[in-house]
């Protein structure tokens, strides 16, 4: 995850004090390991934003093949957002899974 990555930290940072600010690949392992098993449903719409940067709106599902999905406050949502951007000549997420406690 931590080649495919390429966001900022500072949520995980805040998320985790305890570990070391340096260490990606901890601090992302801690965030996946509150994670349900989620894989990718479906992609709904893909935009090129230029030759360097695209956005993605997919669908998530859980291991038994519903959909995941995330509630705040009274709004559940089953449709994600991500931008992938060229990074040093590899694409990147700027996103993370999405978090659902």
């Amino acid at each position: 995850m931590v080649e495919l990555y390429g966001g900022s930290y500072q949520g995980l940072i805040n998320l985790f004090p305890e570990t070391d600010t340096s260490d990606k690949l901890k601090l992302i392992d801690q965030y996946l390991k509150l994670l349900p098993r989620i894989s990718l449903n479906e992609i709904l719409e893909q935009t090129v934003v230029s030759k360097d940067e695209y956005i993605f709106v997919i669908t998530l599902k859980l291991e038994d093949g519903t959909l995941f999905h995330t509630r705040e406050f009274d709004t559940i949502t089953e449709k994600f957002t991500y931008t992938v951007k060229r990074v040093d000549g590899k694409l990147k997420m700027m996103e993370l899974p999405p978090y659902q406690a």
